[in-house]
């Protein structure tokens, strides 16, 4: 799971998810932050928890994309060359 810098407590490492849960994420309307929260996502399971959220939520054709993108991209990066 991704990491960040947690503002209350400096350098302690937090978790996408503990920050900001798919389920919270997913209420914006702000898209950037959807997209910033999206690229942070390192594992495809990450990017499904956000896909299912934006599905009983939303389903936004945008949000949606943005999560497909990612899992291309993290499943492309981790395949062999």
């Amino acid at each position: 799971m991704a990491a960040t810098t947690d503002r209350t407590t400096p350098g302690q490492p937090v978790a996408v998810f503990d920050a900001l849960p798919p389920e919270t994420l997913v209420q914006t309307a702000n898209t950037d932050l959807i997209r910033a929260a999206v690229e942070l996502l390192d594992s495809v399971d990450d990017v499904k928890r956000v896909v299912a959220a934006e599905n009983q939520h939303r389903a936004r054709p945008g949000v949606l994309r943005l999560c497909q993108e990612r899992a291309r991209q993290l499943r492309h990066s981790s395949s062999p060359d």
